[in-house]
């Protein structure tokens, strides 16, 4: 009889333990993921409060106010770790960022980005890239991309390069532009291989451009010098 109510007992007091560690709160909880300042939202960055909302929406007017070129990809499926490793890939002022649609809309209207609302469908990973890192960016991406297997789950969808829209050839395309320094070392290259006559020949055939009067006054200004080189 003794050992009886001793194993009841026993048999108690495990379910009230087991009762109150599920009761408890739980702070690895998915739910209770804190990002961005204290606000709560998943893992995959959409905020899930009115202030929350405002702040994201703050936030992607300044990365487009610092971009060149925006483009989508579908994020459905994509895990944290997948999501992680491409940013980790990224130059370092370029930024990928899921937006939800109604919050990416808003940011853009009135913007010479507003075009992009003609791929704000399903869910979305935007990637924001400043002008010297477009093609770090694509290729970034595109190494991911054929590093995961993803041709056909995560393809471009179209974006916006300088207030012009793009299909996703587009995108690519603008990915292969030469940067700013390659364009200065190919203008250099030029001048040298015209020399000062072919300079005198192509200034005077381009008459009335902006660079070209750009140029002039850098000539004269340099011919004004008294430190100038005469021939």
């Amino acid at each position: 009889m003794f050992k009886t109510l001793r194993a009841v007992a026993l048999v108690l007091a495990l379910s009230a333990s087991v009762q109150a560690f599920f009761s408890a709160p739980q702070g690895a909880s998915r739910n209770g993921v804190v990002m961005m300042g204290g606000r709560k939202a998943t893992p995959f960055g959409r905020t899930s409060t009115a202030e929350g909302k405002q702040a994201k929406v703050a936030q992607v007017n300044d990365l487009l106010d610092s971009s060149n070129l925006i483009f989508s990809v579908p994020s459905v499926g994509l895990s944290v770790k997948i999501m992680s490793n491409l940013r980790n890939r990224l130059p370092e002022n370029s930024k990928a960022m899921v937006v939800k649609n109604t919050l990416m809309r808003r940011a853009v209207d009135g913007t010479d980005w507003a075009t992009a609302v003609d791929v704000t469908t399903k869910e979305n990973m935007w990637f924001f890239v400043g002008e010297e890192d477009m093609r770090g960016t694509l290729d970034a991406y595109a190494n991911w991309v054929k590093e995961f297997k993803l041709d056909d789950k995560s393809p471009i969808k179209g974006g916006v390069f300088e207030g012009s829209s793009l299909d996703p050839k587009g995108v690519v395309a603008v990915g292969k532009l030469p940067t700013k320094q390659e364009l200065y070392q190919q203008i250099a290259v030029s001048l040298q291989m015209a020399g000062a006559q072919g300079i005198a020949v192509r200034l005077k055939k381009a008459a009335g451009g902006k660079l070209v009067k750009a140029i002039n006054l850098a000539y004269n200004d340099a011919e004004k010098r008294p430190d100038a080189p005469t021939e």
